[in-house]
């Protein structure tokens, strides 16, 4: 039986590739990199946290990358877009499931969103951001302690994420796991483009 349902932020409740894009710009520029990392690029290090995209595409050493979380809360953030239903789908899920956010996030990234939904934060019986955890996506360790939080098992989840990291991350941990998005990754099952239709996959389940 189901009774929580794990949210990712980036790529399912925010779409939000623009705005990071232009805000790790805006970020690495601060920090006197000059060369620009091009959507293409940046396309494949979007699912990692700060620090790991920091070392992985400007080689920053752990001064700098300490530098760059300070510099980033001074960096005025980039408008998200909000999947069109996903409030309203939240509020559904809400009355039935327990609801939980697992993100690459820092606390700051995680206030932006509620900020630019206007998602009631209290929707969510508990957040796990990138600063709660050692080991981030792929790693599970983040879905067990979501699960350790909500005191159920992993087999009572579902995990909505966007990348193959969310999904490697589920498939470690035991979670039930839908793909949300565009995207294909081999060997999910459980795929959903939009809200609306991810409404529906769950109530199948």
């Amino acid at each position: 039986m189901i009774k929580a349902i794990i949210f990712d932020i980036d790529g399912v409740l925010a779409d939000s590739f623009e705005a990071n894009h232009k805000f790790y710009n805006k970020l690495i520029k601060l920090l006197g990199y000059k060369k620009i990392l091009t959507k293409r690029d940046f396309r494949k290090h979007f699912f990692k946290p700060l620090k790991g995209l920091l070392k992985d595409t400007i080689n920053a050493s752990d001064e700098l990358i300490e530098q760059s979380i300070e510099l980033a809360k001074s960096i005025k953030r980039f408008k998200t877009k909000i999947p069109k239903d996903s409030v309203k789908v939240l509020k559904i899920l809400s009355r039935k499931y327990k609801l939980a956010l697992v993100t690459n996030r820092i606390v700051l990234g995680l206030k932006d969103y509620f900020y630019q939904s206007r998602v009631n934060p209290k929707l969510f019986k508990t957040v796990i951001t990138v600063e709660d955890v050692k080991n981030h996506k792929p790693d599970p360790e983040a879905l067990l302690l979501v699960c350790k939080r909500l005191k159920i098992k992993p087999s009572e989840a579902i995990y909505i994420g966007d990348a193959l990291s969310d999904w490697v991350a589920a498939r470690a941990s035991g979670m039930n796991f839908i793909l949300y998005g565009r995207e294909n990754v081999k060997g999910v099952a459980l795929k959903a483009k939009n809200f609306k239709n991810l409404l529906t996959v769950i109530n199948n389940f």
